[in-house]
């Protein structure tokens, strides 16, 4: 069961990667459309970036220090 649970963070921590990455590219397209939406796609890599730390070993979002 433990094993089973650590399987499934590290599949999150990934997918959470992964998503992070896919709002890089969204939020770089937002600002040169329009910067009034790029900060939706920040608040969204904000909230990744937290729950990276607080639940993948501390893990920062690529890119951050």
């Amino acid at each position: 069961m433990a094993e089973a649970l650590v399987d499934d963070n590290e599949r999150l921590c990934k997918l959470l990667t992964s998503h992070g990455e896919v709002l890089v590219r969204r939020a770089l397209i937002a600002w040169e459309r329009s910067p009034e939406t790029f900060g939706e796609e920040i608040v969204e890599l904000n909230d990744i970036d937290e729950t990276l730390r607080n639940n993948c070993g501390g893990e920062r979002f690529p890119g951050r220090s």
